[in-house]
């Protein structure tokens, strides 16, 4: 496995890292900086993308469920629109994933769910690493949660497996390996600072060309890179140990030259992790009564609500800006029952419209959505006191369930 980022050390106890072995003149130095500035305005792309391909993928999902709620039951079109749609939602756990490793701040710390973080890991490399990798994965069951960053591990998870696709140029075997372990006193894994008991272990191992034994000491080490001009910057390791470090966790490192390599983070466990809740309900759409105002700025978006939730009983008047949305609520408050609210607008954005509507009618009823599935967009919307938020895409049945559920509060 060659080395591609920066990280943290932690290895075993009879491990250390050595000293740089490549020359850091002015020159490499700016070229470091420059790259990781290239880095930092893709990852900013990443999201703006994801964002706009979950409002694409919003206007799928939103019609098909649509479609679905008008055929009569056991119309033979409800299998090929419930695999429209479950095939959208798939790519939309896609974008979500790309959300997570394009963010510049973590989310809250965990709990984080290892099942979960292996999957999403799982479904980016399956969608984008070249079919002569064959990836296999082996996560084991009921696993406790880690305490963490769900996106620095998850990035530190995929970079990972970027440097094992890249030891494999010939094509070979990835696997990805989550597993719960006990760690007794004296354990050589264990670094100095470790403390025995129960960690998870999340390895990730190529069958790729390996990393001489003079250079295992070194892979962590920052601007070290076994890879030849062009083909890294030596942070990318740096940055996996400084992400595991920071959960509070340490790494292991196996490799023999031919033979490949197996790099294992281990975090301590904790009781529980972060789950999204089921709801039995789920393919349910739930009749409603009463006047939505839904804001929106995309023009198909908003057609899906107002047909949709027509269909379901409602009476809909729409807005697309929030300066719209205020003059709208101002003259006729009292005859809204709900609104509907996207928090990324361009103009007097999501969060300041629902700041205006609460100085019109301090008991106003709302539901914030956006396409942006990060912690931060999360606790913004909690602070600003909204008590439902809905990620985008969503189905025609789960907006009728939270509607129903913001109405009998």
């Amino acid at each position: 496995m060659t080395e591609e980022t920066p990280a943290s050390k932690g290895f075993g106890k009879g491990a250390s890292a050595g000293a740089i072995s490549r020359s850091s003149g002015t020159s490499d130095v700016q070229a470091d900086l420059y790259s990781s500035e290239g880095l930092r305005t893709l990852g900013l792309l990443a999201g703006g993308i994801a964002h706009d391909f979950n409002n694409a993928l919003e206007v799928i999902i939103g019609f098909t469920s649509l479609a679905r709620l008008r055929l009569p039951p056991g119309d033979p079109l409800h299998e090929p629109l419930k695999i429209i749609e479950e095939s959208a939602k798939g790519a939309a756990g896609l974008a979500r994933s790309l959300l997570d490793v394009s963010k510049e701040k973590p989310d809250d710390e965990g709990p984080v769910e290892a099942g979960e973080l292996v999957g999403n890991v799982l479904s980016i490399i399956t969608h984008t690493f070249d079919r002569k990798i064959r990836i296999e994965d082996r996560i084991g069951p009921r696993l406790p949660g880690i305490k963490g960053s769900h996106s620095r591990l998850q990035q530190a998870i995929l970079n990972l497996c970027i440097n094992a696709r890249d030891a494999m140029e010939q094509g070979g075997t990835l696997v990805i390996e989550a597993d719960l372990q006990t760690i007794k006193p004296g354990d050589a894994r264990l670094p100095e600072s470790g403390a025995p008991g129960d960690y998870v272990r999340i390895a990730v191992r190529d069958t790729g060309k390996g990393i001489p034994p003079e250079s295992v000491q070194k892979i962590f080490v920052p601007l070290f890179t076994t890879k030849g001009e062009g083909g890294g910057h030596g942070l990318g390791l740096a940055m996996v140990e400084k992400m595991v470090k920071d959960a509070r966790g340490f790494i292991s490192v196996s490799s023999k030259p031919g033979q490949g390599s197996e790099f294992s983070l281990y975090f301590p466990a904790v009781p529980g992790g972060r789950r999204r809740a089921m709801d039995s309900r789920a393919d349910q759409a739930t009749a409603g009564r009463g006047r939505v105002l839904v804001v929106d700025d995309e023009p198909r978006i908003l057609e899906f609500l107002e047909k949709g939730l027509t269909r379901l009983g409602y009476e809909v008047i729409t807005a697309e800006s929030g300066r719209s949305a205020c003059e709208i609520y101002s003259r006729i408050s009292g005859d809204i029952n709900c609104v509907l609210l996207d928090l990324i607008m361009p103009g007097l954005s999501g969060l300041e419209t629902y700041a205006r509507l609460k100085d019109i009618n301090p008991g106003v009823r709302v539901i914030l959505s956006s396409g942006y599935s990060s912690g931060l967009i999360r606790r913004e919307a909690s602070a600003a006191g909204s008590p439902e938020f809905m990620e985008k895409p969503f189905t025609l049945e789960e907006l009728s369930q939270a509607l129903e559920k913001v109405q009998r509060n």
